[in-house]
């Protein structure tokens, strides 16, 4: 008759250790790789004959520091955040969007 009284568990070295996360409420996991380095950061996000797509205008938008102020990466890095809406529809919707309407940016981005 074994006892499980002093018993230890092993632990292998070699394992490979389990990164995601279970969220509550929702049950899902998730992997957070907002902190993983791009492998291949020379690599165009699209063609370069192509006009980009939405997500690779976002990128684009994302990466420059003058913009921070109006729009940037939440802490967890999985989405973004409009700081200054007005700011973003007169400094950014032009530039980089064939329309300069809050709203038609916000339905775009709904589509995504």
């Amino acid at each position: 008759d074994e006892s499980e009284e002093g018993s230890v568990a092993s632990i292998d070295p070699n394992e490979k250790k389990d990164t995601r996360i279970l969220n509550p409420y929702p049950f899902f996991f998730y992997n957070d790789y907002s902190q993983e380095p791009d492998g291949d950061p020379l690599t165009p996000l699209t063609p370069m004959a192509r006009v980009p797509n939405f997500p690779a205008k976002m990128h684009a938008i994302l990466t420059r520091e003058d913009l921070s102020d109006v729009i940037a990466w939440m802490l967890h890095g999985r989405s973004w955040r409009i700081l200054k809406p007005r700011e973003f529809e007169i400094r950014v919707l032009p530039a980089y969007f064939d329309h300069s309407k809050y709203s038609s940016f916000i339905r775009q981005a709904n589509g995504w």
